[in-house]
C-alpha cells in the first residue's frame, strides 16, 4: 500500500473472516484482526542558493536565486524559509511556487516566510540586493528551510545553503595624452599634457602612472597637480613612474616638457605613450582606455618673411595702397600656426580705409588705424594683404610705415617670433633700423607735387627680408 502524502495521525486497518451459512464458529472472537500504525510524516526538504558570481564591487548589485523543495514522501505544510541578509546588503524579493508549493509573493529585507511544500513541490525566491559602497572583505549569505512540527526530515544536511562573494574594489581608470601639435622642428620644445582619471565607482588607491619618454625627447621635466582629491608626486625629471591615489571622479594632470634632439632628422615620428595601471587586488572594468599615445613628426620649421610696396596718389589729400606679401619659405617647411600673424599700425599722417587679403582674414580697425591679418601659411605658400589709406591734407616730408610679422619659429605651437616688413634702402633718422616702407610726401608746390607724384607712381619699394 502507498500511504497518502497528506495522511496524519494513526493508520488502523482491520481484516475479518466470516463463516458461511450453516456453519457455526465456536470462537468468533478471533475472526477479526486490526493493525494500527502511528503516522510519522517524513519529508526530505532541501534548499539551494546562488547569485551566479564569485566577486562583487562596492556599490554594485547581487541577485540571489533561492529554491526550497520537498522530495517527499510526505507533504511539509507550514515549513519555514529564512534568509538573514548581511549588513552590507539592502534587498527586496519576490517568490513563486511550483508543483503546489505556495509562499508570500513579495517582500523586502530579510526572508522569514511560512511556505507549503507538498511532496515534489518547490518555491523559488529572487532577491535583488544593492551592495554598500563601504563593503569590504567577503559577503556571506545563508538561506535555510525548516520542516514543520510533526514532520521528520531524514536528510537535514541539505536544509541550508550558503553563497560567498569576495568584495573587489572597482575603478574605471583612464588616461589621455597630447602635446597639442602634429609637427615640431628639431631642437624645438614639446609640452605634453597627461591626464589620469577615475570615473569610479570606487577609489583607486596606489595606481601607477608611467611614461617612458622616447630617445628624441631630451631634458625632460614634469610637474603634477591633483583635482577632486587626486594625489600625485608634485614634480620630477626624466621618465614618469608615479604612484597616485584617485577617488571616484578625481584626476591628476602631468605637464611634461622636453627638448627635441637637434640632430633628429626630418620626417622622424616621435611616439610617446603614457599608461595607468590599477593596484593589485582592485579591478578596472574598462582597461582599454588605460593607455594613450601621442605622435609628432619632426619637420623643418616655418620661416615667414614679408615684403611691402606702396603705390597711389602720393600727395597731401591723396591716397596710398600698401601691398604686403607674406611667404613661408624653406624646403619642406611646416605650415605656420593660425593667429594674428601680421599687424600694421598706420602712422598718424594716414587714415585707414580698408584691408583685404587673398587668404585668411584681414581686419581693418579704423578707430585705431590698425590692420591685422589672421591665418596660416602653408609650406612654400604665401598670402597677399592690401591696405588702402588716405594721406592727410597737412602731410609733408616722409611717412614711415612698417608691419610686424609673428610666427612659430621653434615649432612649439606658439607664435612668438617677430619680424618686420622692410625697405632698408632708406635709412636715416626717421627710419634708423632700415625697416619699413618710406613714402615721400612733397610740400604744396604744384609743379613739385606733380613731379614727385610722377616719380612715386613709377616706384615700388620692395624688399624681401630673410
Amino acid at each position: 500500500c502507498t500511504i497518502s502524502a497528506a495522511a496524519t495521525g494513526t493508520l488502523a486497518n482491520t481484516a475479518t473472516v466470516t463463516a458461511p451459512a450453516g456453519v457455526t464458529d465456536p470462537t468468533p472472537g478471533n475472526n477479526s484482526a486490526t493493525d494500527t500504525d502511528t503516522l510519522v510524516a517524513t519529508a526530505d526538504l532541501s534548499i539551494t542558493k546562488t547569485d551566479g558570481v564569485v566577486s562583487v564591487t562596492p556599490g554594485g548589485s547581487l541577485t540571489y536565486t533561492i529554491v526550497a523543495s520537498n522530495a517527499g514522501p510526505s507533504n511539509a505544510t507550514g515549513s519555514t524559509v529564512a534568509d538573514t541578509f548581511p549588513a552590507a546588503l539592502t534587498c527586496t524579493w519576490t517568490c513563486v511556487g511550483a508543483g503546489g508549493g505556495t509562499c508570500t509573493a513579495a517582500g523586502s529585507g530579510n526572508i522569514n516566510d511560512t511556505v507549503n511544500l507538498p511532496a515534489a513541490g518547490s518555491v523559488t525566491y529572487t532577491a535583488s540586493c544593492t551592495v554598500s559602497g563601504a563593503a569590504t572583505g567577503t559577503i556571506v549569505n545563508t538561506a535555510t528551510v525548516t520542516e514543520p512540527a510533526g514532520v521528520t526530515d531524514p536528510t537535514p544536511g541539505n536544509n541550508a545553503a550558503t553563497d560567498t562573494d569576495t568584495v573587489v574594489s572597482s575603478a574605471d581608470l583612464s588616461i589621455t595624452k597630447t602635446d597639442g601639435v602634429t609637427s615640431i622642428g628639431a631642437g624645438g620644445t614639446l609640452t605634453y599634457t597627461i591626464v589620469a582619471s577615475n570615473t569610479g565607482p570606487q577609489t583607486a588607491t596606489g595606481a601607477t602612472v608611467a611614461d617612458t619618454f622616447p630617445a628624441e625627447c631630451t631634458s625632460v621635466t614634469w610637474t603634477c597637480t591633483g583635482a577632486g582629491g587626486g594625489t600625485c608626486t608634485a614634480a620630477g625629471s626624466g621618465n614618469i613612474a608615479d604612484t597616485i591615489n584617485l577617488p571616484a571622479t578625481a584626476t591628476v594632470t602631468y605637464t611634461a616638457t622636453c627638448t627635441v634632439n637637434a640632430a633628429t632628422p626630418n620626417a622622424t615620428v616621435i611616439s610617446n605613450t603614457a599608461t595607468i595601471t590599477i593596484a593589485v587586488g582592485e579591478t578596472d572594468p574598462l582597461p582599454a582606455n588605460n593607455t594613450a599615445t601621442d605622435t609628432t613628426t619632426v619637420a623643418a620649421l616655418p620661416d615667414v618673411n614679408g615684403t611691402k610696396s606702396a603705390t597711389g596718389n602720393l600727395v597731401p589729400g591723396g591716397n596710398v595702397t600698401y601691398t604686403i606679401v607674406l611667404s613661408n619659405t624653406g624646403a619642406g617647411a611646416q605650415a605656420d600656426n593660425p593667429g594674428d600673424e601680421f599687424i600694421d599700425v598706420l602712422p598718424a599722417q594716414l587714415t585707414l580705409v580698408s584691408a583685404t587679403a587673398t587668404s585668411g582674414t584681414a581686419v581693418a580697425t579704423v578707430g585705431t588705424n590698425t590692420v591685422t591679418w589672421n591665418g596660416s601659411i602653408a609650406a612654400a605658400g604665401s598670402v597677399t594683404i592690401t591696405i588702402t589709406a588716405n594721406i592727410a591734407a597737412s602731410a609733408s616730408g616722409t611717412i614711415v610705415n612698417q608691419g610686424t610679422i609673428t610666427f612659430d619659429a621653434d615649432g612649439n605651437g606658439t607664435n612668438e617670433t617677430t619680424r618686420l616688413t622692410d625697405d632698408p634702402s632708406v635709412v636715416g633718422a626717421a627710419n634708423p633700423t632700415g625697416f619699413g616702407i618710406v613714402t615721400a610726401v612733397p610740400a604744396a608746390s604744384f609743379w613739385g607735387l606733380m613731379a614727385l607724384a610722377a616719380m612715386m607712381l613709377g616706384l615700388g619699394l620692395r624688399r624681401r627680408y630673410s
